[in-house]
């Protein structure tokens, strides 16, 4: 299993905030998706809901959803099949 110690849910909004680091930030936290494919974004979610319960996951204009009430959205079995090419 893939360690969720150094993953954020949510940063600041900063002055020094560039689209560049976002992304490759995005391609650093993805990166070892390839090498567990079976780690679905359900075990990813409930993994995080675990660890950051309240803390807010979804954010919008009219609403917030924290970590812990998304994990009960997803279904509690999800088959999700992936072709890999290389």
């Amino acid at each position: 299993m893939i360690s969720i110690e150094n993953e954020v849910a949510a940063r600041p909004a900063s002055s020094n905030f560039s689209a560049t680091k976002a992304w490759v930030r995005a391609l650093e936290l993805t990166a070892p998706i390839i090498n567990h494919p079976q780690r679905i974004l359900p075990t990813v979610i409930g993994e995080l809901a675990e660890k950051l319960g309240e803390a807010p996951a979804l954010l919008s204009a009219r609403a917030r959803r924290p970590f812990c009430s998304i994990k009960d959205s997803f279904p509690s079995k999800l088959t999700v099949k992936v072709k890999y090419s290389c």
